[in-house]
């Protein structure tokens, strides 16, 4: 199976179990370095508006365990929960990041490399 059919099956099992309240979709994110990830966007809309942080499951080690043996419907259940797990525990709205004095204590800051990231 390559990357992509594995990252379509994924987004198809997440949209049957989770419901017609969420939406799944694929998303690539600039890390540092100019690294690209691929990973899934999870939305739920169940309390009638979107959330403004939602979930971003990355599927490169999921993808790697795939491909060294383990099963589609193992790596599937694993991705759900732990979706279920971070809806638990992550629900927010930026609004809730706008108080920077309460924030301040909790910024970390990392150096990177100026070339390496003009593009950030």
């Amino acid at each position: 199976m390559t990357y992509k059919e594995f990252e379509m099956q994924v987004k198809t099992y997440l949209e049957e179990n989770l419901g017609a309240d969420v939406t799944v979709s694929t998303y690539t994110a600039r890390k540092n370095n100019q690294t690209l990830c691929q990973g899934l966007l999870i939305e739920d809309a169940s309390d009638g508006e979107r959330f403004s942080a939602s979930p971003v499951i990355y599927l490169d080690d999921f993808y790697r365990d795939l491909c060294n043996g383990s099963s589609f419907e193992e790596i599937a259940k694993t991705i759900y929960k732990l979706y279920r797990n971070a809806k638990q525990t992550g629900d927010f709205k930026l609004k809730d990041l706008t108080n920077f004095e309460e924030l301040k204590e909790k910024i970390i800051y990392k150096l990177i490399n100026l070339d390496m990231n003009k593009d950030l």
